[in-house]
């Protein structure tokens, strides 16, 4: 799909010069994102150095788990969170690589520490640099194209079907 999400995926996988189809079911790309304010939680980045805040993984990571009910933390993937967390800072570099501009960091309580980085002027810029940066290296992609079954061979997915523009359409 063409959210953040799907678009960061398929930036990353062309910059790594692999065959990417994003394949969009709506007219437009940006999904929630398009109406996201666009900010990005980080530890350890260079806006933080920059504003002179000392910041570590544990810290968010013992933070991050203070947002959500006990009820529904106890149920949430500690490790995932981790890694997700450890990458967090070589994320916004990436990002602000690509042109994209951030605010911050701001505080965003129950973070001890100031980790909210705002993209300027809000989430539909990184819809368009992503999609700026699949299509700068070659990545294909189509939208009004839903995708209507997925082609398989064993367990393993080999192609995909879609109507794009009202077409059927397959792809291997």
């Amino acid at each position: 799909g063409g959210g953040s999400s799907g678009l960061a995926t398929a930036a990353s996988a062309a910059e790594a010069r692999l065959r990417v189809l994003v394949l969009e079911k709506q007219p437009a790309l940006g999904g929630t994102t398009a109406i996201a304010v666009g900010s990005f939680t980080a530890n350890r980045t260079a806006f933080q150095r920059a504003a002179g805040i000392d910041d570590s993984l544990d810290a968010h990571v013992l933070d991050s788990g203070r947002f959500a009910p006990p009820d529904i933390e106890s149920r949430n993937a500690s490790e995932l969170r981790r890694f997700f967390l450890s990458h967090a800072a070589e994320t916004l570099d990436w990002l602000t690589d690509m042109g994209l501009v951030f605010h911050g960091p701001a505080p965003e309580p129950p973070n001890r520490v100031p980790r909210m980085h705002n993209v300027v002027p809000d989430a539909r810029a990184y819809i368009a640099a992503l999609e700026r940066r699949t299509r700068q290296h070659a990545g294909t992609i189509l939208c009004s194209a839903p995708v209507t079954s997925l082609t398989r061979s064993g367990n393993r997915v080999t192609g995909v079907n879609a109507d794009v523009a009202g077409e059927p359409k397959s792809f291997t």
